[in-house]
């Protein structure tokens, strides 16, 4: 199991100066026919204007599980994500109880 993301990000040092992230819900385009909306992104690149629809250059995506969406989010939608070369780690956070406590699941990577 990989080392929890803060732990890695902060032995890596500060993340590129090009590199930004987004709450606001953006598409990450996986093919000609699949787009999806993950609850936060890391983008590289220019900073993506906030009537953009879609990331650029996304490096992580991050999604909030729930149980409407937790088999979506860690399956089809994983699978997507990795197929954007681009991305390079993907991250599930869980809200146990919903709204009360914050539970990082887990951390994807290539």
């Amino acid at each position: 199991m990989p080392a929890p993301l803060p732990y890695r990000l902060s032995r890596q040092g500060p993340p590129p100066p090009d590199c930004h992230s987004r709450i606001i819900p953006i598409t990450i385009e996986v093919d000609a026919d699949t787009d999806y909306k993950p609850n936060a992104v890391v983008n590289c690149g220019p900073l993506i204007p906030d009537d953009a629809t879609a990331a650029t250059n996304p490096v992580i995506v991050v999604e909030v599980l729930s149980p409407g969406t937790k088999s979506v989010d860690t399956g089809a939608k994983l699978d997507g994500y990795f197929r954007v070369p681009s991305i390079a780690s993907s991250g599930t956070i869980a809200l146990d109880p919903p709204g009360i406590a914050l539970d990082i699941n887990e951390i994807y990577e290539r």
